[in-house]
């Protein structure tokens, strides 16, 4: 077998939100910043032509000797598991936000 690090980016997906909800799913993953440096460090990203939006979505997943099926199958499983927990829930708020906005644009919105 070979060992590999792949870098994965997901439509709709924050690379740190989907790092926390897996690692308390006993999953671990990095994000796309680089490894060796801090935080949305994503000079490596850029260089491969990632905007920073974008760069924001990559995780990076690693794949040895040890790894499963059972461990990939569990992986896949647990990103689908969160994606369809959390992106209604994101498409509701987009739409709260969009009402929002609109009746602010129509004047008729009133902050108490």
């Amino acid at each position: 077998s070979v060992s590999a690090i792949n870098a994965i980016m997901f439509d709709d997906i924050n690379a740190d939100s989907l790092q926390q909800y897996l690692a308390s799913k006993q999953i671990y993953i990095g994000i796309g910043g680089s490894a060796c440096s801090s935080l949305h460090d994503f000079r490596v990203l850029n260089a491969c032509g990632l905007t920073n939006d974008e760069a924001s979505r990559v995780v990076r997943v690693s794949f040895g000797d040890e790894t499963t099926e059972h461990d990939i199958d569990e992986f896949v499983n647990t990103v689908v598991e969160y994606k369809e927990k959390f992106h209604a829930h994101t498409l509701q708020l987009q739409e709260i936000l969009q009402d929002i906005s609109n009746a602010k644009r129509q004047n008729h919105f009133h902050p108490v």
